[in-house]
């Protein structure tokens, strides 16, 4: 027959482990967890970046087609604004023997919104990567919370007993 200190430590034994469960396993799962936030973050800001990029190849985009208009065509110092302009906005993406300033921009921006998509994709799957983890460490809360739960019913059983 189980003796009453036989309880008790099985008792505190289980309250251990599940302090150690809570402690070991979970802090490593959060660990995991704020990587995975971090990346996040890293990516909704290049995501940010590249779309803040795209808003000003467009705004480049009208005033490329403003200084090349008719009105402008015979302008000396608007032909050369353009072309000071068209120095400026060509990265290492666009040629620069471009002679269509729109279609440069329009490929660029073509070209953000392709690198704005994968990185968006890349943030599903990391998005993604996060929920089984979350379920693990809800799972493995409840585990220890039921282990501490037996653990001090075990510890009061002698309590419970001597009443009797």
């Amino acid at each position: 027959m189980l003796k009453p200190w036989h309880l008790i430590l099985f008792g505190i034994g289980l309250t251990i482990i599940a302090a150690l469960m809570q402690h070991i396993s979970i802090a490593q799962k959060f660990a995991q967890l704020e990587e995975i936030e971090g990346r996040l973050t890293n990516l909704d800001g290049r995501i940010d970046s590249l779309w803040q990029q795209h808003v000003e190849a467009e705004r480049k985009k009208e005033f490329a087609a403003l200084i090349s208009s008719d009105s402008h065509k015979d302008n000396a110092k608007a032909h050369a604004a353009l072309a000071n302009y068209l120095k400026s906005i060509h990265s290492s993406e666009t040629q620069p023997e471009d002679s269509d300033p729109i279609s440069a921009i329009s490929r660029l921006q073509l070209q953000l919104r392709d690198q704005i998509d994968d990185l968006y994709f890349e943030r599903i799957e990391q998005s993604k990567a996060q929920r089984p983890l979350q379920r693990e460490i809800d799972t493995t809360r409840n585990i220890a919370l039921l282990l501490q739960l037996l653990g001090l019913i075990l510890v009061l059983s002698k309590d419970l007993a001597k009443r009797d």
